[in-house]
């Protein structure tokens, strides 16, 4: 893809994926509020997990996801909590990983 088809292929997010990312960005401030800078990145999953509970986000925890390179799968990632609010809205707009 060069700079042309980049620039061209933005598109805005729908509603809803808006107010998911706005819902789930003011849980993360929420989260650091409470907690302040410098917690274990344990700490500031359970406090975010207990805060997209309480707003009925839903998400997953620990997820494996697969990781692949031209076609083939390389391995696995478990990527952090944060990462799979960011799938879960790509999966609203139907973006594959």
């Amino acid at each position: 893809m060069n700079r042309q088809d980049a620039k061209d292929s933005k598109v805005e997010p729908s509603k809803g994926v808006d107010k998911l990312a706005r819902s789930v960005i003011g849980a993360a401030i929420e989260v650091h509020r409470h907690l302040g800078p410098s917690c274990l990145e344990s700490l500031y999953e359970e406090a975010l997990s207990i805060e997209l509970d309480l707003r009925r986000i839903p998400f997953e925890r620990q997820k494996a996801v697969a990781v692949n390179y031209m076609e083939m799968t390389l391995g696995a990632l478990v990527p952090p909590l944060a990462g799979l609010a960011v799938r879960e809205a790509r999966e609203m707009r139907k973006i594959p990983l």
